[in-house]
């Protein structure tokens, strides 16, 4: 069993918390069968992603609200196997189009929460790098939805995210210049997010992966 010390390992699996109010998650439940939105015309799909879930193979749908929107899931995403329905949402990170991006990155927040999570993921991590690096080489909001997913794991998976820095840094590092100044603060954000919590190898990594990094005394 996975454990973490103090300096960032890996913590014990979390217990499984009491149910929680549907007005205080950011997701809900639903044990109705789900509505699949369909592409619209002779749409081709982007990705095995929007494949899968027109097809009803992805056990949650979007709900619109007045302010953010919600997952519905038809499961407690604790309850889900990971393999292959991770890497699937994953693989959506290249989707362009409503309602896949909204469903891709609220998905992956979901999953990656997940009380359970923790030992699912670790054991993916191999193959969850190559569609991550992909859309670390993104733009726009893309990027953005998967540096997100990047930091989450780093505060997740802490030090065992070190075997996965040298094929994960190079996309994150090449903006540490870029023109954008939310690009460049998300990017030297995220760069101090693995300082902090994927201990000393990770920082040589760093050193080498993005030599224009300011990094914490």
């Amino acid at each position: 069993m996975l454990s973490r010390t103090p300096t960032g390992r890996v913590p014990a699996p979390q217990k499984k918390p009491e149910k929680q109010k549907e007005d205080n998650a950011s997701y809900k439940i639903s044990s109705q069968k789900l509505k699949i939105v369909s592409p619209l015309g002779n749409e081709k799909h982007k990705t095995p992603f929007s494949a899968i879930y027109s097809k009803g193979g992805v056990p949650c749908r979007l709900e619109h609200g007045s302010v953010k929107h919600k997952i519905i899931w038809h499961k407690l995403p604790q309850s889900l196997d990971y393999n292959p329905l991770f890497l699937t949402f994953l693989l959506g990170l290249k989707e362009d189009s409503h309602p896949y991006t909204s469903l891709v990155e609220r998905g992956l927040c979901d999953l990656i929460d997940a009380p359970e999570a923790l030992q699912k993921i670790f054991t993916l991590m191999p193959q969850v790098v190559g569609p991550l690096r992909a859309g670390l080489t993104l733009q726009g909001d893309r990027f953005f939805v998967s540096l997100q997913v990047f930091r989450k794991l780093v505060l997740l998976l802490g030090e065992n995210m070190v075997s996965s820095l040298t094929a994960l840094l190079p996309p994150i590092a090449s903006k540490i210049m870029n023109k954008d100044p939310k690009v460049r603060e998300a990017v030297q954000d995220t760069l101090t997010d693995v300082q902090l919590n994927c201990g000393p190898d990770a920082l040589k990594i760093l050193r080498q992966k993005c030599p224009t990094y300011s990094q914490l005394q």
